[in-house]
């Protein structure tokens, strides 16, 4: 690791500087030593460390702050070739024999690699709250859809919603008023507990090859509650409302 030891005066002014520093930010110590910190350090990372500089400079004339205390910055520091590097730094104080801070001190490592992993992080994070926030709004969509498309489709006709498992979802008005039994009394309950039994394995059948893909007809005979029955030509059409496959019966 090519840590870049130096020393600057309270002004700022580099005295001192490690060979390093060609390997890391591409200068001389010689060169560095001639840069003033604005050409050292990008106006947002120079403006951060004035205002740490100016805080602690604060703090040390209050005269009860710890002598043996560090800060640590990352900061975006030029490179030679015009790029920049993101640096951290741990910055101490150098004192005289009667512990007034005279220089500062300071170790930096180049963190640019860690620093794009990290924002790339961030990125992603936030890609990913705002997906599944757009998420949870479609799936709301498609919850209001499906109530939408219920009412739509059993306003005019007799049908029913079927799961996989052949058990009511929805049902619209007229088939209640046709078994003489409530939404309550049907929802949640098989389908065949209403179909006379000699019609019951062919609309089995029907209704799993409809639960394949393509429509069905078959003719059922349906029971009330009183025991009549009715004979309709029912349609088996497959759908997907809200990502979740369903069989629509259709009574003619």
């Amino acid at each position: 690791i090519n840590d870049i030891l130096w020393i600057m005066d309270l002004d700022l002014r580099t005295v001192y500087v490690t060979p390093s520093i060609e390997t890391v930010l591409g200068f001389t110590p010689e060169e560095r030593l001639r840069q003033n910190v604005e050409e050292q350090l990008t106006p947002a990372s120079l403006s951060t460390a004035m205002e740490t500089l100016s805080g602690e400079l604060a703090f040390e004339e209050q005269g009860n702050a710890d002598p043996d205390r560090s800060v640590t910055l990352t900061l975006e520091f030029y490179h030679r070739d015009g790029s920049t590097r993101w640096l951290e730094t741990i910055i101490s104080g150098i004192r005289d024999d009667g512990g007034v801070l005279t220089r500062l001190y300071g170790v930096s490592r180049d963190v640019t690699r860690r620093r794009a992993a990290e924002e790339a992080l961030k990125t992603a994070n936030k890609q990913l709250e705002e997906a599944n926030r757009s998420l949870g709004l479609a799936y709301a969509w498609m919850r209001d859809r499906k109530d939408q498309l219920k009412k739509q489709l059993f306003r005019e006709e007799m049908g029913i919603l079927l799961n996989n498992d052949g058990l009511i979802e929805g049902l619209s008005e007229k088939v209640m008023e046709h078994l003489g039994r409530s939404r309550d009394r049907l929802i949640g309950h098989p389908v065949r507990d209403l179909i006379r039994d000699e019609y019951r394995e062919d609309f089995s059948r029907e209704f799993r090859q409809a639960w394949m893909g393509p429509s069905q007809e078959v003719f059922v005979e349906f029971l009330d509650t009183k025991d009549r029955s009715k004979i309709f030509d029912v349609k088996l059409t497959r759908l997907t409302l809200s990502g979740s496959r369903l069989v629509l019966m259709t009574l003619r």
